[in-house]
């Protein structure tokens, strides 16, 4: 009986701040708020509800495109720990069958992920989606 454990911790991955378009410039653009300054938190100043700096982030003026970078604050990392074992059964010589067991987010950790990033919507600055629920396979494979 073999047995692998794969934790994997990935960074965050950027996103960005969409303000109402005002620019009237047509639809070849991508409309980003102004940037009043960093407006990224230290991390014992994060929770789901206050991610980042709302008050840095704000709407341009009509007519102008904003002066913030596209992706500029990170969204939350992720923290998986996927085991498995797996045991061959020899065949013929060349022959073998592998009975595997694979416990995807076996831990069940919630890993947050970001949501609406509008200035005007209700949950603008919150991480509103979570991925990384429980799974399990038992994959039989013969190989010849």
């Amino acid at each position: 009986m073999e047995g692998h454990r794969h934790p994997r911790t990935e960074t965050g991955v950027p996103f960005e701040i969409t303000p109402a378009d005002l620019s009237n410039m047509g639809t070849m653009h991508t409309q980003v708020a102004d940037r009043v300054r960093d407006g990224n938190l230290s991390s014992d100043q994060r929770f789901i509800y206050h991610w980042f700096d709302t008050s840095c982030f704000v709407q341009p003026a009509a007519g102008r495109l904003g002066n913030s970078g596209r992706d500029v604050p990170r969204g939350p990392g992720d923290l998986t720990f996927d085991p498995s074992t797996f045991r061959r059964f020899a065949v013929r010589e060349q022959s073998w069958i592998q009975l595997r067991a694979d416990f995807l987010g076996a831990f069940n950790h919630p890993n947050f992920q970001t949501g609406n990033q509008g200035i005007t919507s209700s949950t603008y600055g919150q991480l509103t989606g979570v991925t990384g629920a429980r799974d399990k396979q038992t994959p039989l494979r013969f190989v010849f």
